[in-house]
């Protein structure tokens, strides 16, 4: 009697749930996931994995000079979000965590089940850079608005004395917040640098690693422009232009604060463009493999890309990416980074009036902006078209 009675205060007093959980998220992600960080957003209620993938394929090269080259890199994610119960009498808020870990640079590309090399590739106005001695950035995915719910933070893990580093995404979605709080993307952010902590003990990553963030800077939005002339962040000496000749002008500025980011961008436009007219951009590490990677796909089609390792700068033309692009010398061992400049398409403003690119503006604009950010990461002068 004793014993059936113990089982049922285990059953329906929640002891079930929390061993169910407890063994769900010690599992995830090979046994990396932040459990901690990942619970405190998800809550002690029901776990279920969750619909964005849960796998494990490849291994990571680490420091093993053998490797076979047609092997397929580390990609490990994991996903999991709150099993709902309607009409329970128990909270119905939607939260969920998807996390995935990526060996850098990756390996087997072209015959990847994925189709993109990476997770978090951000696109819009600029990402945060997450600070805190990380290489990292903080994102949201509603294009900047305020009152979203959901985050995304990504880490870049440089391991010592190995050309192999890794990446971990963090996607956080949670119901009835606003990320306008402070506390809640420092939340969001651990998630990311607490897993990407335990990465790095497991896959013998001998990273530098940051602190635990306690503050992370909020993502800029479209009302957040400043002057060109006033910008002291990633769109710092950028220069002014005035519209002429039904070229676009540019007057206005949205930027992120300057540091080491892995990604970094600066949208300029006038006070008729919504979200600005050119952006300009700086990929570092597996965001300039991304863009390669892309490009390398739309080539051939119509266009042939361009050729990343034998030249320095020039323009893509491939369908659906005209940009102008430049690059660096960062160090022995180092993947160059990329540097791009290009004309934001289908604005509120375009619709009612086509205004041409200026492509020089477009090369001076690229040439300071570059000029800075390598500065900024230690690397060379970079070549710019």
């Amino acid at each position: 009697m004793l014993a059936l009675i113990g089982t049922g205060y285990f059953w329906f007093g929640g002891g079930y749930d929390r061993y169910r959980n407890d063994t769900l998220l010690g599992s995830a992600c090979d046994g990396v996931l932040a459990k901690r960080e990942a619970r405190a957003i998800l809550g002690d209620g029901p776990l279920k994995k969750g619909d964005d993938g849960n796998d494990s394929v490849g291994t990571f090269a680490g420091q093993d000079e053998d490797e076979d080259e047609g092997e397929r890199s580390l990609r490990v994610r994991c996903s999991i979000r709150r099993d709902l119960e309607y009409n329970a009498g128990k909270p119905t808020v939607e939260a969920s965590v998807a996390v995935t870990v990526s060996g850098v640079p990756a390996r087997g590309a072209a015959d990847s089940p994925f189709r993109e090399l990476y997770s978090g590739m951000p696109y819009g106005l600029a990402p945060a850079p997450l600070g805190h001695g990380w290489s990292g950035i903080f994102a949201m995915e509603d294009d900047g608005h305020r009152g979203g719910t959901e985050a995304m933070t990504s880490v870049v893990l440089d391991c010592a004395d190995t050309p192999n580093d890794l990446l971990v995404t963090a996607r956080v979605r949670l119901e009835d917040i606003t990320l306008d709080n402070a506390d809640h993307r420092a939340d969001f952010a651990r998630v990311a640098t607490a897993t990407a902590s335990k990465a790095a003990r497991h896959w013998d990553c001998d990273a530098r690693l940051g602190e635990d963030p306690t503050s992370v800077g909020l993502p800029v939005n479209e009302e957040e422009y400043v002057p060109v002339r006033d910008a002291s962040g990633t769109c710092a000496g950028v220069p002014a232009a005035r519209p002429a000749h039904g070229r676009v002008g540019v007057s206005r500025a949205w930027e992120s604060a300057r540091g080491t980011a892995p990604y970094e961008a600066c949208v300029v436009g006038d006070e008729d463009g919504a979200h600005g007219r050119y952006r300009l951009r700086a990929l570092y590490g597996p965001y300039a493999e991304e863009l390669r990677y892309v490009v390398a796909g739309q080539g051939g089609v119509g266009a042939e890309g361009p050729d990343f390792d034998r030249e320095r700068a020039g323009r893509s033309d491939v369908p659906q990416l005209h940009f102008w692009w430049g690059t660096a010398e960062c160090g022995a061992g180092r993947q160059r980074p990329l540097y791009t400049a290009e004309k934001i398409e289908g604005t509120f403003a375009d619709r009612d009036r086509e205004l041409r690119a200026d492509p020089a503006y477009e090369r001076r604009a690229l040439a300071e902006f570059a000029r800075r950010s390598a500065a900024s990461h230690g690397c060379a002068a970079p070549t710019t078209p």
